[in-house]
């Protein structure tokens, strides 16, 4: 079967070129929409163990390429998305390529049933040391499964992680958001954006003095994402995760706008919140 050079698939099905050699696994279990692919111990032990790490929407290019680039630094994985083929051939080539525990975690996220589902599933591992929230919402999903997706499942997920994280005083959390200009986009996505946004800028205030690290990655939501520019994207926010970066962007260009920008809302909403509560009519302050 011919595949595209760009596709996922074609990324996965020759992800052994990557590898260091080290291209068997063992204790295939499968159940349901649960797999869990064990690494030989002889693999599993050339790196540092880094903890877990969760990631959604690891069926994307995105993803897949976080996926990639966590393994290479030492975390087991935790895989979660709808995609179950897709997922099990990742699964399957990051434990050839790197030695690490690998678990699929199939499930849909537009659908509460199923948020709740896996939030039950990781709020009782001990183990996870870090979540990828990477969500893609499009004009495609109706308003309750959007809010599901863009909305639900990351509150539901960094409530049962970060948690943990704090009781145990070590945990990583990055935020993927996609953005979109005024004219363009659904008013859904842009809403969705702006809520993961916000919920990263709110989660890196409450953590500020503690171990637990929050970081926001923006990316161009319309682009489409090939596996080259997600490799990039990862690459480029692990790099400034590494240099103690809480914001991942495009350009400096667009840092130096960030930080003014960033600097100017916590001081304007800093302002209002301890305001009386009362509203002035614009044409009274003038």
């Amino acid at each position: 079967m011919h595949h595209e050079p760009n596709s996922p698939d074609a990324l996965l099905l020759g992800a052994k070129a990557e590898n260091d050699g080290y291209s068997a696994f063992t204790d295939v279990r499968a159940h349901s929409n649960l797999a869990v692919y064990r690494a030989l111990a002889f693999g599993a032990n050339r790196m540092s163990h880094k903890g877990t790490a969760v990631i959604t929407g690891a069926d994307t290019t995105i993803g897949t390429a976080f996926a990639h680039r966590l393994a290479q630094r030492g975390y087991d994985l935790i895989l979660i998305a709808a995609n179950r083929p897709r997922l099990m051939i990742l699964a399957a080539s990051l434990t050839d390529s790197s030695g690490r525990s690998i678990e699929v975690l199939n499930a849909d996220l537009a659908v509460p049933t199923e948020i709740a589902r896996i939030e039950g599933v990781l709020s009782q591992d001990a183990s996870i040391t870090m979540l990828i929230n990477h969500h893609s919402v499009t004009e495609a999903h109706e308003t309750g499964a959007a809010i599901a997706l863009g909305v639900t499942a990351l509150m539901c997920f960094s409530d049962a992680l970060v948690n943990g994280f704090v009781k145990r005083n070590t945990g990583i959390v990055i935020n993927l958001v996609p953005v979109f200009e005024a004219s363009s986009g659904s008013a859904i996505q842009s809403a969705s954006s702006a809520f993961l946004l916000s919920l990263s800028d709110t989660l890196q205030q409450r953590f500020n003095n503690l171990s637990v690290r929050v970081q926001t990655v923006l990316y161009a939501g319309l682009q489409p994402i090939h596996f080259q520019s997600a490799v990039a994207i990862v690459d480029a926010a692990l790099e400034d995760f590494d240099y103690g970066e809480a914001i991942s962007l495009p350009t400096f260009a667009h840092r130096s706008a960030w930080n003014a920008f960033a600097a100017a809302r916590l001081e304007l909403l800093g302002k209002i919140g301890r305001e009386s509560g009362t509203v002035t009519p614009a044409r009274l302050l003038h």
